[in-house]
C-alpha cells in the first residue's frame, strides 16, 4: 500500500507539475 501510494502520488505531482509546467513556459 505504502508503495502504491507514494507511486500513485509521485505520478500526481509529476502530471501536474509537467501541465502547469508547459502552461507556465507557453505563457511565458
Amino acid at each position: 500500500m505504502t508503495i502504491y501510494g507514494t507511486i500513485k502520488a509521485a505520478i500526481s505531482v509529476k502530471q501536474a507539475a509537467e501541465h502547469y509546467g508547459l502552461k507556465v513556459n507557453r505563457n511565458g
